[in-house]
Protein backbone atom coordinates (compact mmCIF):
# COMPACT_ATOMS: atom_id res chain seq x y z
CA UNK A 1 0.00 0.00 0.00
CA UNK A 2 1.61 3.21 -1.14
CA UNK A 3 0.61 6.86 -1.47
CA UNK A 4 2.29 10.14 -2.38
CA UNK A 5 1.66 13.13 -0.11
CA UNK A 6 -1.28 15.18 -1.34
CA UNK A 7 -1.10 18.74 -2.68
CA UNK A 8 2.32 18.15 -4.26
CA UNK A 9 3.94 17.82 -0.87
CA UNK A 10 2.27 20.65 1.01
CA UNK A 11 0.18 18.00 2.78
CA UNK A 12 1.87 15.69 5.30
CA UNK A 13 2.17 11.92 5.07
CA UNK A 14 -1.29 10.33 5.06
CA UNK A 15 -2.53 9.59 8.60
CA UNK A 16 -4.55 6.71 7.16
CA UNK A 17 -1.33 4.68 6.88
CA UNK A 18 -1.70 4.09 10.63
CA UNK A 19 -4.93 2.18 10.05
CA UNK A 20 -3.59 -0.13 7.35
CA UNK A 21 -2.71 -3.54 8.76
CA UNK A 22 -1.07 -6.78 7.61
CA UNK A 23 0.69 -5.46 4.51
CA UNK A 24 3.80 -3.44 3.59
CA UNK A 25 3.26 0.34 3.57
CA UNK A 26 5.42 2.78 1.60
CA UNK A 27 5.18 6.53 2.19
CA UNK A 28 6.21 8.79 -0.71
CA UNK A 29 7.04 12.37 0.40
CA UNK A 30 7.69 15.05 -2.23
CA UNK A 31 11.28 16.27 -2.39
CA UNK A 32 10.10 19.38 -4.28
CA UNK A 33 6.78 20.83 -5.42
CA UNK A 34 5.66 21.53 -8.98
CA UNK A 35 4.68 25.22 -8.57
CA UNK A 36 8.27 26.25 -7.71
CA UNK A 37 9.88 23.78 -10.10
CA UNK A 38 12.44 26.23 -11.56
CA UNK A 39 13.88 27.52 -8.27
CA UNK A 40 15.75 26.02 -5.27
CA UNK A 41 13.60 24.39 -2.58
CA UNK A 42 15.34 23.54 0.70
CA UNK A 43 13.20 21.06 2.63
CA UNK A 44 15.56 19.06 4.85
CA UNK A 45 13.41 19.74 7.93
CA UNK A 46 10.27 18.71 6.09
CA UNK A 47 11.90 15.49 4.88
CA UNK A 48 12.80 14.61 8.44
CA UNK A 49 9.25 15.23 9.62
CA UNK A 50 7.72 13.22 6.80
CA UNK A 51 10.08 10.33 7.54
CA UNK A 52 9.30 10.54 11.27
CA UNK A 53 5.55 10.52 10.55
CA UNK A 54 5.93 7.55 8.21
CA UNK A 55 7.74 5.61 10.94
CA UNK A 56 5.14 6.45 13.58
CA UNK A 57 2.37 5.28 11.21
CA UNK A 58 4.11 1.91 10.85
CA UNK A 59 5.33 2.39 7.28
CA UNK A 60 7.92 -0.15 6.16
CA UNK A 61 9.23 1.78 3.16
CA UNK A 62 10.13 5.34 2.26
CA UNK A 63 10.83 6.85 -1.15
CA UNK A 64 10.97 10.44 -2.41
CA UNK A 65 9.26 11.81 -5.51
CA UNK A 66 11.04 14.51 -7.50
CA UNK A 67 11.92 15.85 -10.96
CA UNK A 68 15.37 17.36 -10.44
CA UNK A 69 18.43 15.96 -8.65
CA UNK A 70 21.44 18.10 -7.75
CA UNK A 71 19.50 21.15 -6.57
CA UNK A 72 17.63 18.83 -4.18
CA UNK A 73 20.86 17.56 -2.61
CA UNK A 74 19.98 18.49 0.99
CA UNK A 75 16.42 17.15 0.67
CA UNK A 76 17.58 13.84 -0.83
CA UNK A 77 20.30 13.45 1.76
CA UNK A 78 17.99 14.25 4.69
CA UNK A 79 15.36 11.74 3.54
CA UNK A 80 17.97 9.07 2.86
CA UNK A 81 19.51 9.48 6.32
CA UNK A 82 16.06 9.45 7.91
CA UNK A 83 15.37 6.06 6.39
CA UNK A 84 18.26 4.62 8.41
CA UNK A 85 18.49 6.58 11.66
CA UNK A 86 16.09 8.89 13.50
CA UNK A 87 16.78 8.44 17.18
CA UNK A 88 19.24 11.33 17.44
CA UNK A 89 16.83 13.99 16.13
CA UNK A 90 13.26 12.62 16.20
CA UNK A 91 11.66 13.74 19.51
CA UNK A 92 8.91 11.10 19.17
CA UNK A 93 11.14 8.22 18.10
CA UNK A 94 9.63 4.87 19.05
CA UNK A 95 6.16 6.29 19.73
CA UNK A 96 3.50 4.73 17.50
CA UNK A 97 0.75 7.07 16.31
CA UNK A 98 -2.75 6.18 17.50
CA UNK A 99 -5.34 7.21 14.89
CA UNK A 100 -8.45 9.00 16.18
CA UNK A 101 -11.81 7.24 16.34
CA UNK A 102 -13.64 7.98 13.08
CA UNK A 103 -16.94 8.29 14.95
CA UNK A 104 -15.43 11.09 17.05
CA UNK A 105 -14.01 13.04 14.11
CA UNK A 106 -15.39 16.31 12.86
CA UNK A 107 -15.20 17.65 9.34
CA UNK A 108 -14.76 15.35 6.36
CA UNK A 109 -13.07 11.99 6.83
CA UNK A 110 -12.31 11.78 3.11
CA UNK A 111 -11.59 14.97 1.19
CA UNK A 112 -8.92 17.07 -0.49
CA UNK A 113 -7.91 20.66 0.09
CA UNK A 114 -7.04 23.64 -2.11
CA UNK A 115 -5.60 27.08 -1.48
CA UNK A 116 -5.50 30.00 -3.95
CA UNK A 117 -3.78 32.78 -1.97
CA UNK A 118 -3.05 34.98 -5.00
CA UNK A 119 -6.65 35.11 -6.26
CA UNK A 120 -8.71 38.22 -5.54
CA UNK A 121 -12.29 37.34 -4.52
CA UNK A 122 -15.22 39.64 -5.26
CA UNK A 123 -18.44 40.09 -3.22
CA UNK A 124 -16.53 39.91 0.07
CA UNK A 125 -13.97 41.70 2.21
CA UNK A 126 -12.76 38.34 3.58
CA UNK A 127 -10.82 37.04 0.59
CA UNK A 128 -8.79 34.56 2.67
CA UNK A 129 -11.93 32.74 3.77
CA UNK A 130 -12.91 31.96 0.17
CA UNK A 131 -9.37 31.32 -1.10
CA UNK A 132 -9.19 28.03 0.81
CA UNK A 133 -11.63 25.21 0.27
CA UNK A 134 -12.29 21.57 0.91
CA UNK A 135 -13.34 19.50 -2.08
CA UNK A 136 -13.97 15.90 -3.16
CA UNK A 137 -16.00 15.49 0.04
CA UNK A 138 -19.14 13.41 0.53
CA UNK A 139 -20.00 14.25 4.15
CA UNK A 140 -19.12 17.03 6.56
CA UNK A 141 -19.99 16.56 10.26
CA UNK A 142 -19.87 19.05 13.13
CA UNK A 143 -20.61 18.51 16.81
CA UNK A 144 -23.25 20.91 18.12
CA UNK A 145 -25.85 20.87 20.94
CA UNK A 146 -29.33 19.68 20.09
CA UNK A 147 -31.52 22.51 18.88
CA UNK A 148 -32.68 24.49 15.86
CA UNK A 149 -30.20 26.48 13.79
CA UNK A 150 -29.57 28.66 10.78
CA UNK A 151 -26.81 27.28 8.57
CA UNK A 152 -24.80 29.34 6.06
CA UNK A 153 -22.60 27.55 3.51
CA UNK A 154 -19.93 29.60 1.73
CA UNK A 155 -18.71 28.88 -1.80
CA UNK A 156 -16.38 30.31 -4.43
CA UNK A 157 -15.53 28.88 -7.86
CA UNK A 158 -11.90 29.69 -8.54
CA UNK A 159 -10.82 26.81 -10.75
CA UNK A 160 -13.40 26.79 -13.56
CA UNK A 161 -14.36 29.61 -15.92
CA UNK A 162 -17.57 28.21 -17.38
CA UNK A 163 -20.78 26.68 -16.13
CA UNK A 164 -21.45 22.96 -16.14
CA UNK A 165 -17.96 22.01 -14.95
CA UNK A 166 -18.75 21.52 -11.24
CA UNK A 167 -22.27 20.41 -10.32
CA UNK A 168 -23.41 18.67 -7.12
CA UNK A 169 -26.35 18.14 -4.76
CA UNK A 170 -26.52 19.17 -1.10
CA UNK A 171 -28.53 17.58 1.71
CA UNK A 172 -28.63 18.73 5.37
CA UNK A 173 -29.60 16.23 8.07
CA UNK A 174 -30.57 13.83 5.25
CA UNK A 175 -32.99 16.39 3.78
CA UNK A 176 -32.18 17.56 0.20
CA UNK A 177 -31.86 21.36 0.13
CA UNK A 178 -30.42 22.10 -3.31
CA UNK A 179 -30.06 20.03 -6.46
CA UNK A 180 -27.71 20.45 -9.43
CA UNK A 181 -25.83 23.25 -7.71
CA UNK A 182 -23.37 25.05 -10.03
CA UNK A 183 -21.39 27.81 -8.31
CA UNK A 184 -20.18 29.39 -11.56
CA UNK A 185 -23.66 29.42 -13.05
CA UNK A 186 -24.85 31.37 -9.98
CA UNK A 187 -22.15 34.06 -9.69
CA UNK A 188 -19.24 33.35 -12.05
CA UNK A 189 -15.54 32.86 -11.30
CA UNK A 190 -13.76 34.30 -8.25
CA UNK A 191 -16.89 35.59 -6.52
CA UNK A 192 -18.14 34.73 -3.03
CA UNK A 193 -21.54 33.05 -2.78
CA UNK A 194 -23.34 32.35 0.53
CA UNK A 195 -26.37 30.10 0.84
CA UNK A 196 -28.42 30.22 4.06
CA UNK A 197 -30.80 27.51 5.29
CA UNK A 198 -33.27 28.08 8.16
CA UNK A 199 -34.72 25.79 10.80
CA UNK A 200 -32.06 23.08 10.71
CA UNK A 201 -32.84 20.70 13.58
CA UNK A 202 -30.15 18.72 15.45
CA UNK A 203 -31.26 15.93 17.78
CA UNK A 204 -28.18 13.69 18.17
CA UNK A 205 -25.43 16.26 18.87
CA UNK A 206 -24.15 16.23 15.30
CA UNK A 207 -24.91 18.29 12.20
CA UNK A 208 -24.41 16.43 8.92
CA UNK A 209 -24.04 18.01 5.48
CA UNK A 210 -24.02 15.59 2.57
CA UNK A 211 -22.62 16.31 -0.89
CA UNK A 212 -23.50 14.21 -3.95
CA UNK A 213 -21.24 14.34 -6.99
CA UNK A 214 -22.78 15.04 -10.42
CA UNK A 215 -19.97 16.70 -12.40
CA UNK A 216 -16.50 17.03 -10.85
CA UNK A 217 -15.91 17.36 -7.12
CA UNK A 218 -18.18 19.23 -4.68
CA UNK A 219 -16.39 22.07 -2.90
CA UNK A 220 -17.00 24.21 0.19
CA UNK A 221 -15.22 27.33 1.46
CA UNK A 222 -16.85 28.01 4.82
CA UNK A 223 -19.60 27.22 7.35
CA UNK A 224 -21.43 29.44 9.83
CA UNK A 225 -23.97 28.04 12.34
CA UNK A 226 -26.15 30.40 14.38
CA UNK A 227 -29.10 29.87 16.70
CA UNK A 228 -30.81 31.03 19.86
CA UNK A 229 -29.22 30.20 23.20
CA UNK A 230 -31.14 29.23 26.38
CA UNK A 231 -31.93 32.88 27.04
CA UNK A 232 -33.36 33.39 23.57
CA UNK A 233 -30.42 35.46 22.37
CA UNK A 234 -28.88 34.95 18.94
CA UNK A 235 -25.57 33.14 19.20
CA UNK A 236 -22.96 31.98 16.68
CA UNK A 237 -22.09 28.38 17.57
CA UNK A 238 -19.52 27.48 14.91
CA UNK A 239 -17.55 29.26 12.21
CA UNK A 240 -15.35 27.01 10.04
CA UNK A 241 -12.75 28.08 7.47
CA UNK A 242 -13.14 25.00 5.27
CA UNK A 243 -9.84 23.75 3.87
CA UNK A 244 -7.85 26.35 5.78
CA UNK A 245 -6.28 27.47 9.04
CA UNK A 246 -7.97 29.62 11.66
CA UNK A 247 -8.90 33.02 10.23
CA UNK A 248 -10.27 35.93 12.26
CA UNK A 249 -13.11 34.34 14.29
CA UNK A 250 -13.26 31.23 12.08
CA UNK A 251 -11.91 27.89 13.31
CA UNK A 252 -9.39 25.89 11.32
CA UNK A 253 -10.99 23.09 9.36
CA UNK A 254 -11.10 20.04 11.68
CA UNK A 255 -10.72 17.87 8.57
CA UNK A 256 -7.17 19.18 8.28
CA UNK A 257 -6.44 18.77 11.96
CA UNK A 258 -7.20 15.07 12.23
CA UNK A 259 -5.12 14.44 9.08
CA UNK A 260 -2.09 15.97 10.78
CA UNK A 261 -1.92 19.23 8.82
CA UNK A 262 -1.45 21.44 11.86
CA UNK A 263 1.03 19.38 13.78
CA UNK A 264 4.55 20.75 13.47
CA UNK A 265 5.48 19.95 9.87
CA UNK A 266 9.23 20.29 10.23
CA UNK A 267 12.01 19.18 12.52
CA UNK A 268 15.29 20.85 13.41
CA UNK A 269 18.12 20.54 10.91
CA UNK A 270 21.03 22.15 12.74
CA UNK A 271 23.02 18.91 13.01
CA UNK A 272 22.19 17.94 9.44
CA UNK A 273 23.48 21.16 7.86
CA UNK A 274 26.59 21.31 10.04
CA UNK A 275 27.64 18.01 8.45
CA UNK A 276 26.35 18.68 4.92
CA UNK A 277 27.92 22.14 4.64
CA UNK A 278 31.31 20.92 5.87
CA UNK A 279 31.49 18.23 3.19
CA UNK A 280 30.26 20.59 0.47
CA UNK A 281 32.26 23.76 1.06
CA UNK A 282 35.08 22.98 3.51
CA UNK A 283 35.95 23.98 7.04
CA UNK A 284 36.88 27.60 6.20
CA UNK A 285 33.24 28.67 5.76
CA UNK A 286 31.51 25.83 7.63
CA UNK A 287 30.11 27.90 10.52
CA UNK A 288 28.59 30.87 8.62
CA UNK A 289 27.35 28.68 5.76
CA UNK A 290 25.74 26.23 8.20
CA UNK A 291 23.91 29.11 9.87
CA UNK A 292 22.81 30.43 6.48
CA UNK A 293 21.39 27.12 5.23
CA UNK A 294 19.61 26.50 8.53
CA UNK A 295 17.87 29.84 8.08
CA UNK A 296 17.04 29.18 4.43
CA UNK A 297 15.65 25.70 4.96
CA UNK A 298 11.91 25.88 4.39
CA UNK A 299 11.08 24.52 7.79
CA UNK A 300 14.04 24.87 10.10
CA UNK A 301 13.54 25.90 13.71
CA UNK A 302 15.97 28.44 15.13
CA UNK A 303 16.79 28.14 18.82
CA UNK A 304 18.12 31.69 19.02
CA UNK A 305 14.98 33.84 19.33
CA UNK A 306 16.94 36.86 18.05
CA UNK A 307 18.03 35.13 14.85
CA UNK A 308 16.59 36.44 11.60
CA UNK A 309 14.29 34.01 9.81
CA UNK A 310 15.16 34.20 6.12
CA UNK A 311 13.53 31.23 4.42
CA UNK A 312 13.99 31.07 0.66
CA UNK A 313 11.71 33.43 -1.27
CA UNK A 314 9.37 31.83 -3.85
CA UNK A 315 9.31 34.07 -6.96
CA UNK A 316 7.86 31.15 -8.97
CA UNK A 317 4.49 29.47 -8.63
CA UNK A 318 1.94 27.59 -10.71
CA UNK A 319 1.08 29.91 -13.59
CA UNK A 320 -0.43 28.00 -16.50
CA UNK A 321 1.94 25.21 -15.61
CA UNK A 322 4.72 24.33 -13.15
CA UNK A 323 7.56 26.73 -12.49
CA UNK A 324 5.68 29.81 -13.65
CA UNK A 325 6.76 33.33 -12.82
CA UNK A 326 4.27 36.06 -11.97
CA UNK A 327 4.15 39.87 -11.74
CA UNK A 328 5.10 41.17 -8.29
CA UNK A 329 3.12 44.30 -7.31
CA UNK A 330 5.52 45.27 -4.52
CA UNK A 331 8.46 47.45 -5.62
CA UNK A 332 11.91 45.87 -5.89
CA UNK A 333 13.20 48.24 -3.21
CA UNK A 334 10.98 46.37 -0.76
CA UNK A 335 11.30 42.85 -2.21
CA UNK A 336 15.10 42.89 -2.39
CA UNK A 337 15.30 42.76 1.40
CA UNK A 338 14.24 39.10 1.16
CA UNK A 339 17.43 38.36 -0.77
CA UNK A 340 19.96 39.78 1.68
CA UNK A 341 21.37 36.27 2.24
CA UNK A 342 22.80 36.32 -1.32
CA UNK A 343 25.11 39.18 -0.46
CA UNK A 344 26.07 37.38 2.76
CA UNK A 345 27.12 34.34 0.74
CA UNK A 346 28.98 36.44 -1.81
CA UNK A 347 31.09 37.93 0.98
CA UNK A 348 32.22 34.43 2.00
CA UNK A 349 33.42 33.41 -1.47
CA UNK A 350 37.08 34.56 -1.01
CA UNK A 351 37.42 32.34 2.06
CA UNK A 352 36.53 29.07 0.27
CA UNK A 353 39.61 26.91 -0.40
CA UNK A 354 40.10 24.12 -2.95
CA UNK A 355 38.78 23.78 -6.52
CA UNK A 356 36.09 21.27 -5.58
CA UNK A 357 34.79 23.32 -2.65
CA UNK A 358 34.83 26.46 -4.79
CA UNK A 359 32.94 24.75 -7.60
CA UNK A 360 30.22 23.49 -5.24
CA UNK A 361 30.04 26.85 -3.47
CA UNK A 362 29.64 28.66 -6.80
CA UNK A 363 26.86 26.24 -7.80
CA UNK A 364 24.75 27.27 -4.81
CA UNK A 365 25.76 30.93 -4.96
CA UNK A 366 24.70 31.15 -8.61
CA UNK A 367 21.42 29.38 -7.82
CA UNK A 368 20.69 32.03 -5.20
CA UNK A 369 21.78 34.84 -7.55
CA UNK A 370 19.44 33.34 -10.14
CA UNK A 371 16.64 33.31 -7.56
CA UNK A 372 17.26 36.99 -6.78
CA UNK A 373 17.30 37.87 -10.49
CA UNK A 374 13.85 36.28 -10.93
CA UNK A 375 12.52 38.30 -7.99
CA UNK A 376 13.74 41.50 -9.61
CA UNK A 377 12.34 40.53 -13.02
CA UNK A 378 8.91 39.88 -11.49
CA UNK A 379 8.79 43.42 -10.09
CA UNK A 380 9.64 44.90 -13.51
CA UNK A 381 7.08 42.60 -15.13
CA UNK A 382 4.34 44.08 -12.95
CA UNK A 383 5.54 47.60 -13.78
CA UNK A 384 5.46 46.78 -17.51
CA UNK A 385 2.00 45.19 -17.42
CA UNK A 386 0.61 48.14 -15.50
CA UNK A 387 2.11 50.59 -18.00
CA UNK A 388 0.80 48.60 -20.97
CA UNK A 389 -2.66 48.68 -19.42
CA UNK A 390 -2.54 52.46 -19.57
CA UNK A 391 -1.23 52.34 -23.14
CA UNK A 392 -4.10 50.11 -24.28
CA UNK A 393 -6.60 52.55 -22.79
CA UNK A 394 -5.43 55.37 -25.10
CA UNK A 395 -7.88 55.46 -28.05
CA UNK A 396 -5.98 57.75 -30.40
CA UNK A 397 -3.52 55.61 -32.40
CA UNK A 398 -0.71 58.17 -32.58
CA UNK A 399 -1.05 59.09 -28.90
CA UNK A 400 -1.00 55.39 -27.98
CA UNK A 401 2.13 54.87 -30.07
CA UNK A 402 3.84 57.86 -28.45
CA UNK A 403 3.00 56.68 -24.93
CA UNK A 404 4.15 53.14 -25.71
CA UNK A 405 7.49 54.41 -27.01
CA UNK A 406 8.13 56.83 -24.16
CA UNK A 407 6.82 54.77 -21.23
CA UNK A 408 6.52 51.07 -22.08
CA UNK A 409 9.58 50.57 -24.31
CA UNK A 410 12.16 51.63 -21.66
CA UNK A 411 10.62 49.18 -19.18
CA UNK A 412 10.64 46.49 -21.88
CA UNK A 413 14.37 47.06 -22.42
CA UNK A 414 14.93 46.79 -18.67
CA UNK A 415 13.02 43.49 -18.67
CA UNK A 416 15.28 42.07 -21.40
CA UNK A 417 18.38 43.11 -19.46
CA UNK A 418 17.02 41.38 -16.37
CA UNK A 419 15.97 38.29 -18.36
CA UNK A 420 19.53 38.05 -19.69
CA UNK A 421 20.83 38.29 -16.12
CA UNK A 422 18.50 35.46 -15.08
CA UNK A 423 19.94 33.24 -17.80
CA UNK A 424 23.51 34.28 -17.01
CA UNK A 425 23.17 32.75 -13.55
CA UNK A 426 20.85 29.92 -14.61
CA UNK A 427 23.30 28.62 -17.19
CA UNK A 428 26.06 28.65 -14.58
CA UNK A 429 24.03 26.20 -12.50
CA UNK A 430 23.21 23.70 -15.24
CA UNK A 431 25.02 20.42 -14.65
CA UNK A 432 22.25 17.79 -14.87
CA UNK A 433 19.24 16.99 -17.03
CA UNK A 434 17.09 18.58 -14.31
CA UNK A 435 19.03 21.80 -14.75
CA UNK A 436 18.48 21.60 -18.49
CA UNK A 437 14.78 21.17 -17.69
CA UNK A 438 14.84 24.57 -15.96
CA UNK A 439 16.19 26.11 -19.16
CA UNK A 440 13.47 24.38 -21.19
CA UNK A 441 10.80 25.70 -18.83
CA UNK A 442 11.97 29.26 -19.44
CA UNK A 443 12.23 28.80 -23.20
CA UNK A 444 8.92 26.97 -23.68
CA UNK A 445 6.76 28.36 -20.86
CA UNK A 446 7.79 31.65 -19.25
CA UNK A 447 9.44 33.45 -22.16
CA UNK A 448 6.56 32.87 -24.64
CA UNK A 449 4.01 33.95 -22.03
CA UNK A 450 5.78 36.94 -20.47
CA UNK A 451 8.25 38.09 -23.15
CA UNK A 452 7.40 36.97 -26.70
CA UNK A 453 3.64 37.65 -26.79
CA UNK A 454 3.90 41.02 -24.97
CA UNK A 455 6.75 41.93 -27.35
CA UNK A 456 4.56 41.21 -30.37
CA UNK A 457 1.83 43.42 -28.93
CA UNK A 458 4.25 46.28 -28.30
CA UNK A 459 5.66 46.03 -31.83
CA UNK A 460 2.14 46.20 -33.30
CA UNK A 461 1.35 49.32 -31.29
CA UNK A 462 4.63 50.97 -32.32
CA UNK A 463 4.10 49.92 -35.93
CA UNK A 464 7.72 48.74 -36.26
CA UNK A 465 10.10 46.03 -35.10
CA UNK A 466 11.40 46.35 -31.57
CA UNK A 467 14.96 47.66 -31.17
CA UNK A 468 17.72 45.17 -30.40
CA UNK A 469 17.74 46.12 -26.70
CA UNK A 470 14.07 45.14 -26.41
CA UNK A 471 14.37 41.55 -27.72
CA UNK A 472 16.09 38.56 -26.09
CA UNK A 473 19.68 38.10 -27.33
CA UNK A 474 20.39 35.07 -29.51
CA UNK A 475 23.80 34.43 -27.94
CA UNK A 476 23.95 32.58 -24.62
CA UNK A 477 25.27 34.75 -21.79
CA UNK A 478 28.04 33.46 -19.55
CA UNK A 479 31.47 31.89 -19.79
CA UNK A 480 32.65 28.67 -21.46
CA UNK A 481 31.57 25.51 -19.62
CA UNK A 482 31.64 21.72 -19.77
CA UNK A 483 28.37 20.04 -18.82
CA UNK A 484 28.19 16.28 -18.22
CA UNK A 485 24.48 15.71 -17.44
CA UNK A 486 24.95 12.13 -16.18
CA UNK A 487 28.18 11.48 -14.29
CA UNK A 488 28.94 7.77 -14.18
CA UNK A 489 30.38 6.61 -10.85
CA UNK A 490 29.83 2.88 -11.41
CA UNK A 491 29.52 0.41 -14.28
CA UNK A 492 28.37 -3.19 -14.42
CA UNK A 493 31.07 -5.61 -15.55
CA UNK A 494 30.93 -5.78 -19.35
CA UNK A 495 29.35 -2.32 -19.69
CA UNK A 496 31.19 0.37 -21.71
CA UNK A 497 31.67 3.91 -20.48
CA UNK A 498 29.35 6.20 -22.43
CA UNK A 499 29.07 9.89 -21.67
CA UNK A 500 27.17 12.81 -23.13
CA UNK A 501 29.09 16.09 -22.99
CA UNK A 502 27.67 19.54 -23.71
CA UNK A 503 30.06 22.41 -24.44
CA UNK A 504 28.61 25.83 -23.78
CA UNK A 505 30.11 28.99 -25.28
CA UNK A 506 33.19 27.07 -26.41
CA UNK A 507 35.14 27.80 -29.59
CA UNK A 508 36.73 24.40 -29.77
CA UNK A 509 40.23 23.42 -30.82
CA UNK A 510 40.47 19.98 -29.19
CA UNK A 511 38.30 17.79 -26.93
CA UNK A 512 39.48 14.58 -25.24
CA UNK A 513 38.64 12.09 -22.51
CA UNK A 514 41.49 10.64 -20.45
CA UNK A 515 41.14 7.46 -18.39
CA UNK A 516 43.31 4.92 -16.61
CA UNK A 517 42.94 1.90 -14.36
CA UNK A 518 43.78 2.68 -10.73
CA UNK A 519 47.44 2.04 -10.01
CA UNK A 520 48.61 2.52 -13.58
CA UNK A 521 50.87 5.40 -14.45
CA UNK A 522 49.65 6.66 -17.82
CA UNK A 523 46.24 7.81 -18.99
CA UNK A 524 44.66 6.55 -22.20
CA UNK A 525 43.45 9.36 -24.47
CA UNK A 526 40.18 9.22 -26.45
CA UNK A 527 38.90 12.02 -28.67
CA UNK A 528 35.31 13.13 -28.09
CA UNK A 529 32.84 12.42 -30.88
CA UNK A 530 30.80 15.32 -32.24
CA UNK A 531 27.07 14.48 -32.16
CA UNK A 532 25.34 17.72 -33.11
CA UNK A 533 25.75 21.44 -32.46
CA UNK A 534 27.37 21.68 -29.00
CA UNK A 535 26.80 18.05 -28.01
CA UNK A 536 29.63 15.49 -27.91
CA UNK A 537 29.97 11.91 -26.70
CA UNK A 538 32.68 9.74 -25.21
CA UNK A 539 32.90 5.97 -25.54
CA UNK A 540 35.34 3.54 -23.95
CA UNK A 541 34.75 -0.13 -24.95
CA UNK A 542 33.90 -2.58 -22.18
CA UNK A 543 36.82 -4.89 -23.05
CA UNK A 544 39.21 -2.05 -22.18
CA UNK A 545 37.70 -1.60 -18.70
CA UNK A 546 38.79 -4.54 -16.61
CA UNK A 547 38.95 -2.85 -13.22
CA UNK A 548 38.01 0.31 -11.29
CA UNK A 549 39.28 3.40 -13.04
CA UNK A 550 39.33 7.20 -13.11
CA UNK A 551 38.63 9.64 -15.93
CA UNK A 552 38.56 13.34 -16.79
CA UNK A 553 37.67 15.51 -19.77
CA UNK A 554 39.96 18.19 -21.18
CA UNK A 555 38.77 20.89 -23.57
CA UNK A 556 41.22 23.18 -25.35
CA UNK A 557 39.67 26.33 -26.82
CA UNK A 558 40.82 28.27 -29.88
CA UNK A 559 42.71 30.69 -27.65
CA UNK A 560 44.51 27.75 -25.94
CA UNK A 561 42.52 27.95 -22.72
CA UNK A 562 42.01 24.58 -21.00
CA UNK A 563 38.74 23.54 -19.37
CA UNK A 564 38.38 20.44 -17.20
CA UNK A 565 35.71 18.12 -15.91
CA UNK A 566 35.61 17.52 -12.99
CA UNK A 567 36.79 20.91 -11.73
CA UNK A 568 39.61 19.31 -9.74
CA UNK A 569 41.09 17.51 -12.79
CA UNK A 570 43.70 16.48 -13.73
CA UNK A 571 44.87 16.31 -10.10
CA UNK A 572 41.71 14.70 -8.70
CA UNK A 573 39.50 12.92 -11.22
CA UNK A 574 36.14 11.17 -11.48
CA UNK A 575 36.28 7.61 -10.15
CA UNK A 576 34.27 4.67 -11.50
CA UNK A 577 33.74 1.35 -9.70
CA UNK A 578 33.19 -1.81 -11.74
CA UNK A 579 30.42 -3.95 -10.23
CA UNK A 580 30.70 -7.68 -10.82
CA UNK A 581 26.99 -8.22 -10.21
CA UNK A 582 27.64 -10.35 -7.09
CA UNK A 583 27.88 -7.46 -4.62
CA UNK A 584 25.65 -7.59 -1.55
Amino acid sequence: MSCINRQVGFAPVEVEFAGVKDRPKWAIPWLEDDPALIIPQLWAGRMRKDAADALSYGCTGLIGIHWRTRILGPNVSALAHAGWEQKSWNPEFGVAFVPPDIDEMEGAVEAQFANFPDVSVENTEEDSLYQTMIYALTNYDLKIPDGKYKLTLKFCEIYYNEKGKRIFNIAIQNNPVINSFDIFARVGNGKALDLTFENIRVSDGKLNIKFDYITDYPSLAGIVITGLDKNGKLKTYRRINCGGKSYKNYEADPSLIHKGYYRNRDLEVNDFYSDWVLTQFGKEVAKPMTDLFIRLDGSSKIKDKNARKANLPRPANWNKGPGGIFPEPKPWEEIQKQYGFVQEMESLRPEVKGKGNQKRFDYWLNNFRYLRAIGKFNCSLYEYNKTMGKVRAVKDIESRKKQAKEQALPIREKLITELTEIHRYLLKTVSTTGGLGNVANWQQHNIPMHVEKPGQELAEILGEELPEAAVPPRELPGEARIIVPTVRTSLTAGEPLQLKIILMNVRLKEANLFWKIFGRKNFVKFGLNHVNRSVYSAFVPADSLGDDFEYYIEIITENEKKLYFPATAPDLNQTVVILSGNEN
